[in-house]
Parts: C-alpha cells; structure tokens; sequence
C-alpha cells in the first residue's frame, strides 16, 4: 500500500474541485447539487438521532447551511456520494430542500475513507462501537496499522486498540455500550480478559445487580470469572475428550500506560523548562489512560509524577529570583516587625487616672 498524504495534505491537495460534473459542465469549487442525486457514501455511524437530526434542521432553517456537505461523483451510478457532511444531508431532507451546497472532489476510495473518519471520530456523538467498526474495516480493506488510524483518525494507539477489544464482546453487549446501559469504562475491563459469552452475560448481571459499583469491584468479579472460566478450559480438548485442537483466536497484545517505575519520560525541549513541561504532560496523560483501564492507584502516581516536577519547576524560578541586599532585608524585617505591632489601647478610666494623680 502507498504510503498516506497527511490528512492537512489531503484536504489541501488532493481535494481538488473536479473540473467535469453534470454532462461535462464546468463546475464551480461549491454547487448545489440535486439532493436526488446524492446518495449516502460508507459512513461509519449506523444511528442517527432523530431528536438531534431535528435539532440541526432548526439551526440550518434559522441561521443556513454555514459549511457545505462534501461529495465526490461516482461514475459507476451517476450520481454524487458523499464524504462528509450526512448529517447536514439529512437534516436539509428534513426541512424539503431539493438542492443542498456541496464540494465536489475527486478522491479514490481510500482517500475518501481517511477523511469520512476524520470527521466522524472528531464528532464524540459516534459509539464507541461504530468507531470499533470504522477503525476494523479500514484495517480489513485498505491494510492499514494501527499507527495509521491514529494519524488519520487523531487519536492514540492506545484508544484505538481499546475500541478494537469491544468488537470482541457479544452482540448483547455491544448493544447495551450503543444503548449506554454500560458504561464505557466497564466495557473496557469486559473486554479485556476473553470472557465467553455465558461469563460475559454472568459478569453484566452482577454489574447491574449492584447499586454501587466500582472500577475495581468489577476487575475483581471479572477476574474471578477469568479464573472459573479457565479451569474449565483444563478439562477440555484432546487430552480429555479425544477432540482435534483447534488453533486459538489470535488478540492484539495492547501494551500498558507508561507508569514511573518502568518508564522514563522523554527529554524534548530547548531549555530545562519546557523539558520539564512536557514530562508534566507525559504523566498527566499517562494517568488519563490508567483511569480508563480502572486503576485508580497507577493514575494516582502518574499524578504524584507530574507533582513533583512541578514543584522542581517552582524552586528552581525562586531559585532564580534576584536575591535582596542586606539592607533591603533589614528593612523588610522592620517592616514587618511594625505591621505585626499591636497597637497600644488604654484601659484605665479617666477618673481612676486622676484619682491615682491625686
């Protein structure tokens, strides 16, 4: 596979205005275009809201379509598919308009691809398992790493193999994330241990059967079904019941959060304070991370991290603070002596005063 332009590059360039649209007509950088002839191209969401589909139609009656939908035309159907912008399609269908503005580029499926999912993955109304698909069919049809999701899709590696492991998780599950009836964190850890499905469904029940769960309540149970579910494993295959091995699904091994005792953060900067500034950075978004697998003491030390060099920071300014004379010292220090003074109040009366003069 051809290495990929960067998605800047791609809009810049390769998105260029096709000279030739309806019967060889030149056609200008927007149109409008029939919405009869414009068809839907391989989005990756499978849910549009109708409430918030409603809600866009208002805003495009009130105030207009301010950014045009974007499409290419395929020669195969005659017709305009689009790349991006189905929502705003949708919503202007809504409202009865028969022509919609567009862009008209000429992109090959592949580039086509890598900006319907740059602007999906940039909207964070999309579940988390339609991004788990998206992310799929593009490594199923165009091959592509996991470094290319996170380039094209701009997120971290991280995210992206998390989302894959959902598509691991059974068809009741999945549509219990798509429904929020789950939590995403608790998805995550459901994911994560190759529960089958009768675990999976047994693991979902308590979770709901508790009125107060916690991330690392819910490990624990997990791994407990974990271990229940590989000991049966044990008295299974050739050895016990005279059955042919079959070779095990392959798992992506997805590594864990950089965490201060195994890893040492990277030295990037032109002085010792912006080093120090993106190592901050480092363990900050390192905690972020622990916090979404659920555990809550890796993020707390990724965060005693980022602390302290902060606190390295700060002596190292005061250290770098221009020091007083000695006389500007003595003079702050009366200064203070004087403030902190209390002042003299009289509390013998007048007449005792006289009488004791007498």
């Amino acid at each position: 596979m051809a290495p990929f332009c960067l998605l800047g590059e791609l809009r810049s360039s390769r998105l260029r205005v096709e000279t030739m649209g309806f019967e060889g007509a030149n056609m200008k950088p927007i149109n409008d275009i029939p919405i009869s002839q414009i068809i839907p191209g391989k989005n990756d969401r499978t849910i549009f809201d109708e409430s918030g589909l409603r809600e866009l139609a208002d805003s495009i009656k009130e105030q207009g379509l301010i950014q045009p939908i974007t499409v290419r035309y395929v020669e195969d159907c005659k017709q305009f598919e689009i790349i991006a912008g189905e929502r705003k399609f949708r919503a202007c269908k809504l409202l009865g308009w028969r022509t919609i503005p567009a862009i008209i580029t000429a992109l090959e499926d592949e580039e086509a691809s890598a900006v319907t999912l740059a602007e999906n993955i940039a909207r964070k109304s999309i579940d988390p398992i339609d991004e788990a698909c998206a992310y799929q069919s593009r490594i199923e049809s165009f091959g592509w790493s996991i470094e290319d999701l996170s380039k094209y899709a701009g997120t971290s590696t991280i995210h992206i193999q998390f989302r894959l492991k959902l598509l691991k998780l059974i068809p009741e599950v999945q549509k219990l994330i798509r429904g929020g009836n789950i939590q995403i964190g608790y998805a995550q850890i459901l994911a994560d241990t190759n529960l089958d499905s009768n675990f999976q469904l047994t693991a979902f029940s308590r979770l709901r059967d508790n009125p107060k769960p916690t991330m690392g309540w819910f490990r624990s149970i997990v791994s407990e079904l974990k271990e229940k579910q590989d000991q049966g494993i044990l008295f299974k295959g050739p050895l016990f019941d005279k059955t042919e091995a079959t070779n095990e699904v392959q798992t992506i091994d997805i590594p864990e959060p950089p965490h201060p005792e195994t890893t040492t953060p990277p030295r990037i900067g032109r002085n010792y304070k912006e080093i120090l500034l993106n190592q901050i950075n480092f363990w900050e978004e390192a905690a972020k991370q622990w916090d979404t697998l659920g555990k809550p003491f890796k993020r707390n030390e990724c965060r005693s991290a980022a602390q302290a060099l902060t606190q390295v920071i700060r002596k190292k300014e005061k250290r770098m603070r221009p020091q007083k004379s000695q006389k500007e010292k003595s003079l702050d220090k009366m200064t203070r002596f004087k403030r902190k003074s209390p002042r003299t109040t009289l509390t013998t009366k007048p007449k005792e005063l006289i009488g004791l003069h007498a």
